[in-house]
């Protein structure tokens, strides 16, 4: 059936609009929808296309910086794109993931981030079509740094840094 979630699953998961020859993540789709008896028995699963999608997950190196955080990885053969994803609280990256962007960098900034305070990242390799994707690389944690007070007084031509431990 054509109208039946399982159809509408496929038919967003295919990269080339022919079901008969399977779709990127079929298996996973049918197994899914087969754990509940509503998966239908036709077209054959078998996963498909995506022939060039990366297979290694990236490996994400993170920079704190003063209110932000700057992440590198290493270049994925098959990315054409990487997808980055921030979260942050005691979950870490199990929980609450929000896409930051797409890029085909292998840089990211994230700015105005809150000093003090760890965020969690992951970076996924993108294939050729949006339904083709790689491992993502492994959590990544990063606690942006505060700016140091500086003051500068006046009249005794004295500059004096102070980076909040009280040294003049």
């Amino acid at each position: 059936n054509g109208g039946s979630g399982y159809m509408k699953y496929l038919i967003a998961d295919d990269d080339d609009g022919n079901l008969s020859n399977g779709t990127p993540h079929m298996k996973a789709i049918y197994e899914a929808f087969n754990d509940f008896e509503i998966a239908c028995a036709s077209p054959s699963v078998m996963d498909s296309g995506c022939v060039t999608t990366p297979s290694i997950a990236p490996v994400v190196i993170a920079y704190p910086g003063f209110g932000s955080v700057r992440l590198t990885w290493n270049g994925i053969n098959g990315a054409s794109s990487y997808a980055i994803f921030r979260t942050e609280g005691p979950k870490g990256c199990h929980a609450g993931k929000i896409k930051l962007t797409e890029t085909t960098a292998t840089f990211y900034n994230d700015k105005g981030l809150q000093a003090g305070r760890e965020y969690f990242y992951i970076v996924i390799p993108k294939g050729p079509s949006s339904s083709c994707f790689g491992p993502s690389s492994q959590c990544t944690a990063a606690v942006p740094i505060e700016l140091p007070e500086v003051k500068v007084l006046c009249p005794t031509e004295k500059i004096v840094l102070n980076l909040r431990d009280k040294t003049p």
